[in-house]
This record gives structure tokens, sequence and C-alpha cells, in this order.
């Protein structure tokens, strides 16, 4: 605030204002005004007390003279005319002797300062008010307000002898202006109901005044021409009024009114512009209280918005005393009490306190001491605690006109991603090891085209080994030259080529090459499958249809017209020739008479006829007999014949011998047989081979398990860990494709035994349940309480097909939960019909993919192979387990949402006493220290059975 200002005022400021006040423009602009009330009051009084104390000096000499009158009066009344004269200079001398006139002007001149004394002391209280007023609305609570404005009402309509005071707003948006605080005098009858959403048009004059600024004063309203305006307020009684504009910016928000209802009310102008900055006061306060609303809402929308941040946050002040943190923060922190709870707490010392959590607790307190030493932006700063997560911090300084006021950490739980990471990583380990294991080669290129991966099929395709091509370009080693311009142009395509193998030869193959970008290199991936077989094949079909499409080509069709009769009226040579007839002799003949033999053909022609007579044609093909005696077989097209008035005239009928075709496909149907065998054959020697692979690759898993029991070190225990995992996911494979294989062929069967469907279910979730809790899944099972303890079926294929299901599942959901619902549908004395159903929160699938998930090989889209793995043979074979149960299985999924399989089948019930038994001899099996016959043909199977039963004692 400036120095100048009146002592009185400077006193009241420094004692009711904060610094904030002092410093807004707009409450400068109001102090100044009030300065300069003071400082003209002040003025004025110094004027009035020294013309009073002259006034006073002179009536005392006045009063010694009068006491000599009889000596002094002449000289009394000059001198007295000389004094009134520095009251009032336009006074003359006059020659009368009368005292009581000059008395009089005397007397008048007192009034007339009294009455000025009295309008500087009301001035005066009004100020102070004023100030009382203003010092009220400072800092005040926004639900305070409209307690503050009626009271500020009523003491301004006290003040100024108002009956009614009010405040109005415009809503230039609706043309209308509405009362929003009312105060009215005793005896006086509130308007503010009536008065709520007003036409501005009734009072279309008064707003343009306001909205310049301008005051409003009728002194007297019934003086007012007549008009809506002057019947509004003569309807509420008012006599006199003053209307103040409430301006913010120029621009006009509303007014504030002084109604005088009772009497006649003059308003001074030193009244208009106290109350003028009254209603400055009220506008100023009214624009604080918005600007406070909204900051207030913006900081509790930044509140909730951290609050609800998915990361940990933390603010601290520059004193490391706690403005905010939330929820998760406290969680992550292992911090027991809730985050307001927080808020104010010192955290000085909080380093010290959560290094425990840490892998590496003195790095974790001597980083925060660097990093708010330094008091520089940090991210992406990874953390490891001791229970395995994996945390990434970030911290921001927080400076405001370049002071230091605090700072934001912010942690972030990575242990999903760093997870996903490592899979990844173990995921192109195992691709790598499946490309090395594809029937088909597959060759990677760098950019400049040499050789980086070659995979086992590669190197027995070509003939070149892996170690004599790394490095090598690829055209100048299998790609002709003719063919070097286009090994580009191969890209997203598949194409066939003459490949050259290290011996010289050309093979024909197809080939493909897509091109992958990682680490900012391009990598270019040739997949090439010999083709050489099929090519000869598909030469052989070319060279049959070729010879085929000539016989069509050169083949006849014969065109007959007939009547509605069925009476010959046309056919062309080519009929003849097939027919064997003249076109004399067919001509006025009934051709079913001539050509069909046998009473079920000439059923079915009657029928055809009568198809032409509806309108409808037809293609079909029937034994003839021609005029040699010969059967022949035709195809026939038969369609009706209209007139151009589109009046039935009979049938043409378009004539093929297709005697020969018939003989072709009988000889079709044998090489179907003959290829039905040999793809069952297939399916034999694949289960054969596939039982072949699996007894060296349990030897090999059974080796790998007798090293896990023995001292190994890290290293090694992670590569046998990694051996056994990859040799197990082997297994899967080649089991699936054995299953399937055994289906495809005949060969599997189920089992009937006694056992129990709910121990079935929880053993498939006991197997399961560590990869759920390590993906942070619920995995659980319900069941029917009339569930029969005991059932009779195949055990095994029902946990396999529980395991393939609730598998898929836990492979395809990361958050949420895996519920199986075991329900009996009906139950009958002797069986039950049970649904089972799998129910996941996962990625879901397509509606098309949905009517497709049971096809071999079969899954969404390549990135899903990529990702999670499999051979798209596990809902084909839970598929053909359950119809060979006689069961149905449905699914339902939506994208992003989840699936829900559900199994259906009915079963008949077991003998539970049966399966207790079994279940209690199951119990007391013990080896220990039994002598145990081997009988194994494989000698390296023989070492691992010999191990395992040591292991057994």
């Amino acid at each position: 605030m400036e120095s100048e200002f009146h002592h009185l005022l400077n006193r009241q400021i420094n004692k009711h204002l904060t610094e904030e006040c002092k410093s807004n423009p707009y409450f400068k602009n109001f102090i100044q005004a009030v300065n300069q009330s003071y400082k003209s009051f002040e003025r004025d009084k110094e004027l009035m007390d020294h013309a009073f104390k002259q006034s006073e000096e002179e009536y005392q000499e006045i009063y010694i003279n009068l006491k000599n009158e009889s000596i002094l009066k002449q000289k009394s009344i000059s001198n007295l005319y000389e004094s009134i004269k520095i009251l009032d200079p336009t006074v003359e001398n006059q020659d009368s002797d009368d005292l009581t006139e000059l008395s009089s002007y005397v007397s008048e001149q007192l009034k007339k300062r009294i009455f000025l004394e009295k309008q500087l002391n009301q001035q005066l209280q009004f100020q102070n008010l004023l100030m009382d007023i203003s010092s009220e609305y400072i800092n005040i609570p926004f639900e305070k307000v409209s307690q503050s404005v009626h009271k500020s009402l009523q003491e301004m309509s006290e003040f100024v002898k108002a009956d009614r005071a009010y405040i109005f707003r415009y809503d230039f948006a609706d043309n209308t202006c509405s009362n929003l605080y009312e105060y009215c005098n005793e005896g006086i009858s509130p308007q503010i109901d009536n008065l709520q959403k007003l036409p501005l048009d009734i009072i279309g004059e008064w707003v343009e005044v306001n909205k310049k600024g301008n005051i409003i004063y009728y002194p007297a309203v019934q003086e007012l021409p007549e008009s809506n305006l002057k019947d509004l307020l003569q309807e509420q009684d008012i006599k006199s009024l003053l209307v103040i504009p409430a301006m913010l910016q120029k621009e006009c928000l509303g007014f504030v009114g002084f109604d005088f209802v009772r009497d006649y009310h003059k308003v001074s102008d030193t009244e208009k512009n106290l109350l003028t900055i009254f209603t400055q006061v009220l506008v100023n306060v009214r624009e604080r209280l918005v600007l406070e609303r909204d900051l207030s809402r913006t900081v509790e929308i930044l509140k909730k918005l951290l609050a609800n941040l998915q990361s940990g946050i933390l603010m601290e002040d520059e004193k490391r005393q706690i403005i905010f943190t939330n929820d998760l923060f406290c969680r992550m922190f292992n911090i027991p009490i809730p985050a307001d709870a927080m808020m104010g707490r010192d955290c000085t010392n909080s380093a010290e306190e959560s290094k425990v959590l840490f892998k590496n607790e003195d790095h974790f307190v001597r980083r925060i001491n660097e990093i708010l030493k330094k008091k520089k932006i940090v991210t992406n700063e990874m953390l490891e605690t001791q229970s395995g997560m994996f945390l990434e911090r970030d911290y921001i300084p927080i400076f405001i006109n370049d002071h230091y006021k605090g700072h934001l950490w912010k942690y972030n739980d990575i242990t999903e991603r760093i997870v996903t990471q490592n899979l990844l990583r173990q995921s192109e380990e195992r691709n790598r090891m499946i490309m090395d294991s594809a029937m088909s080669a597959i060759i990677i290129t760098n950019h400049k085209d040499q050789i980086t991966f070659w995979n086992k099929s590669a190197a027995s395709t070509f003939g070149w080994t892996k170690e004599e091509v790394e490095g090598k370009n690829i055209i100048d080693t299998i790609i002709p030259k003719s063919d070097k311009i286009l090994s580009r142009s191969m890209l997203n395509k598949q194409l066939e080529r003459n490949i050259i193998k290290k011996n010289g030869e050309e093979l024909t193959v197809e080939i493909s090459v897509i091109a992958v970008e990682q680490d900012d290199n391009k990598y270019y991936c040739y997949f090439i499958k010999d083709i050489s077989e099929r090519k000869k094949a598909e030469d052989r079909i070319k060279r049959q249809e070729e010879k085929y499409r000539n016989i069509i080509a050169n083949m006849n069709l014969g065109l007959l017209e007939v009547d509605t009769t069925e009476t010959i009226r046309y056919a062309n040579q080519s009929f003849c020739d097939v027919s064997g007839y003249e076109l004399d002799e067919l001509i006025g003949t009934n051709p079913a008479h001539l050509f069909i033999q046998g009473e079920s053909n000439a059923n079915f022609v009657r029928e055809q006829i009568k198809l032409r007579k509806k309108g409808v044609s037809s293609v079909y093909q029937i034994p003839v007999k021609n005029k040699r005696g010969e059967m022949r077989w035709w195809a026939i097209s038969g369609a009706p014949n209209y007139d151009d008035n589109c009046n039935l005239l009979g049938s043409i009928g378009i004539h093929l011998d297709i005697t020969d075709q018939k003989k072709l496909e009988e000889d079709l149907k044998l090489e179907k047989a003959k290829a039905l065998e040999a793809s069952k054959a297939k399916e034999v020697f694949l289960a054969n081979m596939s039982h072949e692979i699996r007894t060296p690759l349990n030897a090999i898993i059974g080796f790998l398990r007798e090293l896990k029991r023995i001292s190994l070190t890290t290293t090694q225990k992670q590569f046998v860990e990694n051996s056994y995992n990859a040799s197990q996911h082997l297994l899967s494979i080649i089991n699936n494709i054995l299953d399937i294989s055994k289906i495809e062929s005949g060969e599997m069967s189920l089992e009937t035994k006694n056992f129990s469907l709910m121990e079935s279910v929880e053993n498939v979730i006991t197997i399961l349940q560590p990869k759920a809790t390590q993906k942070n899944l619920n995995l659980h099972a319900t069941f029917s309480k009339n569930l029969s303890p005991t059932l009779k079926g195949d055990s095994l294929k029902t946990e396999q097909i529980l395991y393939n299901i609730i598998g898929n599942s836990l492979k395809f959901t990361h958050t949420g939960e895996i519920k199986v619902v075991c329900k009996v549908l009906r139950d009958f004395t002797n069986s039950q019909t049970i649904s089972i159903s799998i129910i996941d929160t996962g990625i879901g699938m397509n509606e098309d993919y949905v009517s497709k998930i049971f096809k071999k090989f079969n899954q969404e889209d390549g990135s899903i192979s990529r990702k999670y793995g499999g051979t798209g043979l596990g809902m084909t074979i839970t598929k053909e387990l359950i119809t060979l149960m006689n069961g149905e299985i449905e699914v339902k999924s939506k994208k992003d949402k989840g699936t829900s399989v559900t199994i259906i089948f009915n079963i008949e019930k077991g003998d539970e006493k049966l399966h207790r038994k079994s279940t209690e001899k199951k119990q007391e099996i013990s080896i220990s220290g039994l002598r145990v016959l081997l009988v194994e043909d494989n000698e390296l199977n023989q070492i691992v059975a010999e191990n395992s039963l040591k292991h057994f004692n």
C-alpha cells in the first residue's frame, strides 16, 4: 500500500487487510477512493474549524463591545460588518443600528456550519461503515457469503434510510434478470419472489444505461412517463429509486438497488459515490469467490487424479513434509495407515525406514540422498524388492519462480513387464528351436543379404551345413543369377522358383520372404518348401484337365424342342447323332416312348414335365436307350418354352451324352477309396512315429529329472531346468500329435472305471494353481451339492479335457479370475447329466474365430502363436474326446471380455464303496525296500528307471 494514505485509513488497513488483498488491483482502486474521502473530510474539517474559530473570536468581540454599547456602538457595528465580510465578502456596510438583523445573519451562518459538520460526520460514518463491510468480506468463507450480503444490504439500507435494498443479476443469454438478494425494512413487503426471470424488454432503457456503467436515480417515480417500467415500480409502492450498476471490466453483471417506499428521498452525490464503492466491493467479492471456487475445484480434481493414478505418488515440500500421497504408494511400501493420515508427516528418515523392502538397501538410501541433493529430474530408475517385485521410480523437483518448493516421487510396479520380457526371451529361444526343427527350410539374412540363420531342413534340402553358409550372400549361394533382381520382389508373396543345391542341381520350391525389423536392424526371413513332387503331381493333373477340357470342347450338345403334348417339334443334328435317329424319325414322336426304359424312370420324367408346366427349369441325369439299343447316360437341362406373349409352347431340352463321364465318376470313387486308405495309413504311420520319438524323449526327460536331483552350479541348474521345460513342451506337442493320430485312425478308446469327478477337477486345479498364483489370478471351482461322489468313466481323459481348457484360460487371462462351475442338469437313478463350465476374464475371441476353434492347427492369428505358443491341436483333441464321451461342447466369447466353455455329457453313476477302497489302496502303496523286476527293452530307459527306483530306496 502507498505511504501517503491517511493515518486513520493506514491503521485500519494494517489491522484488517492481508498482503494478497493489498496487492489486488481492484481493491487498490477501492482504497484510493476511500483515501480521497478521508482527505476531503480532513480538508473540510480544517476549513470549518478555522471558520468556527474566527466566528467565535468575533462573537466575543461583539459581546465586549455591547457592554460598552453607549460608547462604542457605531464602532462595534462597523467592526461587526468587517467580521461578517470575512465569512461572506459580498456583505456591504449598512447604516442601521439594529443588532437583531446582524445577529440573525450570524445565526444563519452558524446553522450552515452545523449542517456542514453534520454532513461531514455522516460521510465519515458512511466511510467507517464501508470499511467495516469491506473488512468483513476479506477471506470470508463461501458458505457465509449469503449471510454477509444480507447483513451488508441491511446496514447500507439503514444508513441511507432506504426501505428496501436488493441485488439483481443480468442473464443476457436468457434475456432476463433475477433478484438474488433482498432486504426489506419492517413493514415493507418483499418482492424477491415476484422478480425472478424478469424480461429485460420491460426495463430495456434501464439496461442500456447500466451497460454504460451509469447510475439510475428517480427522485419521484410518479413523475416518470407512462411505461411498463413505471407500472412495475408503482406496483411495488416505490416513491424514489436508486440503481447502481455492478461492473466488472466494462461488463455489466447486474445492479444494486435502493427503494424508498414510505417517503420521497433525495440522494446526495456523496451517497451515490459511496454506494458505488459498496457495489464495487460486492463485485470484487463475487469475482474473488468465483476464482477461489474454480481453484478449489481444480485442486480437488488434481488430487483425485493423483489418488486414482496407477502409480504410487508421494509429494513432499521443501522441508520433506508430506503434501500428498495415495493408497497405492502406501501399499507398495507396506505402510499400514491410509493415505489421508500421512499428510504432514516428516519424511526425513523415510529412506532408512523403507530400505528393508529392497534388495540393495544401502544403494536405495544413498541414491535417494543423491537425487535430493542434485534436485534434477530422474526417470525410469528400476528397483528390485526383497519380495521379487520390480519398481520403476521417477523424481520431479518442483520449482516456483526459481525457488525450490518440494518434489514428487512416482513409483510404478513393472513386475509383470519384467516377467513378460523374461518370458519373451525364453519364447525367442523356443521359437529358434522350433524354427530349427521345422520341416520347411528357413533362412534369415540381414540387410546385406548375408545369411545369419540356416535351419536343419535348409541343410538337408540344399546340402550345405550351417557353418558353410553363415555370412555368405544368399543370392550367390542358392538363388540363380537370373533371379537376382527378384530377391526383393518376393517380399510378402508366395512364389515358385528354381533354387540351386550344393551339387548344382536345380530344385523347384515354394518360397516366401518377409521383412522383420529388430533393434533398428532389418532382416529377411525366407520360408522355402520343396514342392518338386507336388509339381509333378500338378503336371499330371493339368494334363488330365487339358484332356477332359478337349473332350468337353469337342462334345456336341443335342437340342430337342417339344410342344405341350410332349411331341417332338424340332431336333438338331447333334441330337440326331447322340440318339442315332434321323430327324424325320423323331418329328411327331414322344421322346419318353423312344428313349425311357423302366417305370421309375418314366415316373421321374413325368415329374420333370410337370415342372415345365409350372415354369420351372431343372437339370438332371437319366439313363436312356438309343436307336441301336445301347444304354446311355444323358445329362438334360430342361426349360419351359414361351412365345412372345408369354404363352407356354412346350419345353426345350439340351442333351449331353455323359456315359463316359459316368464311367469316370466310378473310377474316381475307387480312387477316393484308395486315397482314404492312404490317409489312414498316414495317420497310423504318424502315430507309430510319434511313439518312436517319444521313447528317446522320455529317456531325455528322465535323465534331466535325475540331473535336477544332484548338486549342480546355478548355471547348470538353469540349463537343466530350461532343457527340462523344453523337453516337456516337446513331449506335450508329440502327445497331442499322437492323440489326434489315434483319434483320426480310430484307435482312441475310453475306459469305464469308478472315479470322483470332484477329485479330477481339483487335481487339475492343483496342477495349474502355481501358474495362476504367478499371474495373480483367482482359480477356483464350485460343485453342485447333488453331484454323485462316484461316477463311471475315463478319469484320465476327463482330466485331459479340463487341463486343455483351463490351461488355455490361464494362457490367455492376465487379470481377474478363472472359475470352474460343475452342475448337475438332470439326475436319474443310474446316471447324471452334468455340465462343466470354465469361465475366464481373458482376452476373448472374435465371433468368426469361435466357429473355427476346433479346426486342427488353428489359432486366431499368427501373433497369438508367437506370443502364447501352442500347436493349435488342444481344442481339436478336446472336441474329439468329448464326442467319444457322447458329449457336447459350446464356446462363447467376446473380444477383450472373456470366454466361457461349457461341456455337457451324460455319465453313469459308480459304486462309491469300490472307489473308496481303490483310493485307500492307492494311499497305502509304498515301494521302499522292495525288490522290483524291471522289464524295459530300451537301454537308456533302463538306466533312467534304475536311477528313479534308487531314489525311492
